[in-house]
This record gives structure tokens, sequence and C-alpha cells, in this order.
């Protein structure tokens, strides 16, 4: 497996300095160290590593600006943490504040391949005529709390895409 271009600690500085750029238009060495929690010597310090890097810019009390290569790995970064946190969320039904904690702690460590299949995943119940809003419904239903007997009766999964094209089609032709 290939050695990561960045530690999981510099990725964190990369998307802070990304977030700080893309809401006050800068990133400066006190705010990266307020958004990280972090002191601002240990600021000083990731930014040399990065500097050396040619993945920022920054003189010294100056502005902290990601350079292009940096900006792509930032937004892969965030896209990252964004797409984990949709599907702890969403699909998963985890609580925002732990889905983004678990986003963030993920995002470093997750494969690319990992990654892609997730991204699939939630892109085929958004397609799926079972999937979306009731599919989820129903798998949190499933998963969290005992059914009913009729609804159990239910599952036979090729009844319920049946039930759905039906109902998909229904209120395609419906008139309104």
């Amino acid at each position: 497996m290939k050695k990561p271009e960045v530690s999981s600690h510099m990725e964190d500085y990369l998307e802070g300095i990304y977030n700080l750029e893309r809401s006050y238009k800068v990133a400066r060495v006190k705010d990266i160290a307020g958004w990280l929690q972090v002191k601002m010597p240990s600021v000083s310090g990731a930014l040399q590593t990065l500097v050396r890097k040619k993945l920022i810019k920054h003189e010294r009390h100056g502005y902290v600006e990601l350079t292009p290569r940096g900006k792509i790995m930032a937004e892969r970064i965030q896209n990252k943490h964004k797409d984990l946190t949709d599907f702890f969320t969403r699909i998963l039904n985890i609580p925002p504040v732990q889905a983004a904690r678990d986003a963030c702690q993920t995002e470093h460590a997750i494969s690319p391949m990992t990654m892609n299949q997730i991204r699939k995943f939630v892109r085929f119940i958004d397609a799926c005529p079972r999937g979306g809003t009731e599919w989820i419904k129903y798998f949190m239903a499933e998963c969290y709390f005992s059914l009913s007997a009729e609804k159990k009766l239910q599952t036979d999964c090729h009844q319920c895409i049946k039930q759905s094209l039906k109902n998909k089609n229904n209120a395609k032709n419906s008139p309104r």
C-alpha cells in the first residue's frame, strides 16, 4: 500500500485552512489554531511542513494560502468528510454531531476503494425504486424497532420491488 503524502494530522490542517478560506477568504495562524483547537506554536510547526511539501504558501506573520495542489488535496478530504457525514446521518441515522466526529476520524483512514463503494451505495439507495427515504425508514424500523407480524410479512424483496415500481408508475401516470 502506498504511503500517504501527508499524515492525518496534516490533512486536518489542510481541511481547516480550506474551510477558513471558504468562510473568510483568508486563513491566519490564530484562526487555524482556533479552528483546530491547538496552540499557535503547533500551527507554526505544521505550516512549515506543509510549505516544504508545497501544499500551502505562508510568509511569517502573513496569511496562509493553499497552493493549487494543496487545494485539490483539501477538497478531496472535505468531500470525503461530507460524504461520510451524509452516509452516517442519512443512512445509518447517527446523530449529526457524532456523525461529524466519526467522519473526521474515518476520512483519514478509509481506503479510496472503500470510500468509492460507500458513495456507490448511497447513489444506489437514492436511485433504487425501493430506495430513498422510505427504504431508509424501513431499514431503521427493522434495525431499531420490532416490527409487527404484518410488516414482517412484507419483507419479500421481489414483492416489495414490484409494489414500489407499481406505486412509482401510478404516481407518474396520475393526473395532477
